[in-house]
């Protein structure tokens, strides 16, 4: 086919002028979203929430344009999507190493390599193309189908609608997703997978994408941010339905998490000369988490803030509770989240088949006052040895997050 430049001219202005539309959709929903999160956080986090929402919508952006636009089932990438300081939105889990790659099901994949050592990993499958999340259903996973790969073992999964031998994932008929989760406790210990995704029979190199191809691509690019968008409405109604302080059950879709997780949603209000302390009774779990996310539902620099803990890295109290002080200022104690100057944000729990799903409470005290509120055996930290956590939380970061694409 051949095609003369007044007609590329006009295709390549028709797809531009389509992804500045839906760039400037997103801006405007997410600046009503904004607009109702500085009314809960007041005059005082203005200027971050403001700072923190522009932030947002470009890095979705972003996120749209590697997941979907280059996205190519015939040539399929895994590629790191929310884990990252920087590209992170919808809820993260600081604790988990989120990649992606976009299947289909005419065709047959084999992932292999090295499993790594976290403490929990799973590939996931859904329908429907990544882009529209809103109409995705849970196919299958390596979790759900009780494949058990123990860390740093070698390993090879085949994904087809064809039965295989050995570790095997059904794909779909049509468009599918796989999620890959990986989840630490061990900050300082546990390694990534290093994996690789290649089609079976594909042939190299793969040829250009056609004006057919790319005008998909471009269309399900766009389709992302409009879905993204609307799903971050719903997720932030969740976090705020209950009112300030509170921290509640939500039964998640498994296309949208983890399917073997209950989670917990909701948010805190804490004045600089306050702190709130957040208790539960941890279950029985291979896994248990909580953590903060900004206003916009993305990340708070948990790479350079103490804004997520976890079961391995906090204490229980000798009466079987798990106790955490959010507060703007170290308090000393081991189970600390860092308000970060920020007056509300967001706090999200997750456990990995709990025994029993947690009832938490939160208490806003003084800060002053706060040592009055823990028992006497609560861990203590000194400030080295806070300094010295931080380091290796950044190291850490960089180890298992930021190093590989």
């Amino acid at each position: 086919m051949t095609i003369d430049n007044d007609e590329l001219e006009a295709i390549g202005a028709r797809l531009t002028d389509s992804i500045l539309a839906s760039y400037e959709r997103s801006s405007r929903l997410n600046y009503r979203s904004y607009r109702r999160a500085l009314e809960l956080s007041g005059l005082a986090d203005a200027h971050l929430t403001v700072r923190e929402a522009v932030q947002s919508t470009a890095r979705n952006f972003a996120t749209a344009e590697l997941l979907y636009l280059q996205a190519d089932p015939e040539y399929p990438m895994i590629v790191k999507m929310i884990s990252v300081p920087g590209k992170s939105s919808g809820g993260p889990n600081p604790d988990c190493n989120y990649q992606q790659a976009s299947l289909h099901g005419d065709h047959s994949y084999r992932i292999s390599g090295n499993r790594g050592s976290a403490a929990l990993f799973d590939i996931q499958v859904n329908t429907s193309s990544p882009a529209d999340p809103m109409n995705a259903r849970f196919v299958s996973s390596l979790d759900a189908m009780g494949y058990e790969i123990a860390p740093g073992e070698d390993m090879e999964v085949v994904l087809s609608t064809e039965k295989h031998d050995g570790h095997w994932l059904p794909l779909p008929e049509g468009a599918a997703t796989i999620l890959i989760r990986q989840v630490y406790n061990d900050w300082d210990n546990e390694s990534p997978a290093m994996l690789v995704i290649e089609r079976v029979g594909a042939s190299y190199p793969p040829p250009p994408p056609t004006p057919e191809q790319l005008e998909k691509r471009v269309q399900a690019m766009n389709s992302y941010l409009h879905n993204l968008t609307d799903v971050l409405q719903l997720v932030a109604a969740n976090y705020l339905k209950e009112g300030a302080n509170s921290l509640h059950h939500i039964p998640i879709p498994s296309t949208l998490g983890f399917a073997a997780y209950e989670y917990l949603w909701g948010n805190y209000v804490c004045k600089s000369d306050e702190a709130v302390v957040l208790e539960f009774k941890m279950p029985r779990t291979r896994y248990g988490a909580v953590n903060i996310h900004n206003l916009v539902g993305d990340d708070a620099e948990f790479h350079l803030r103490h804004t997520s803990i976890n079961g391995y890295q906090g204490q229980t109290d000798s009466d079987g509770i798990f106790r955490v002080v959010i507060s703007h200022d170290d308090p000393g104690t081991r189970n600390w989240l860092d308000a970060s100057g920020r007056g509300s944000a967001l706090l999200a729990a997750r456990f990995y088949k709990p025994d029993e799903v947690p009832v938490p409470r939160l208490k806003v005290v003084p800060f002053d006052k706060v040592r009055d509120y823990l028992p006497k055996d609560t861990a203590l930290v000194t400030p080295a040895e806070r300094q010295e956590i931080m380091r290796r939380r950044l190291l850490s970061v960089y180890r298992r997050l930021i190093t590989d694409y």
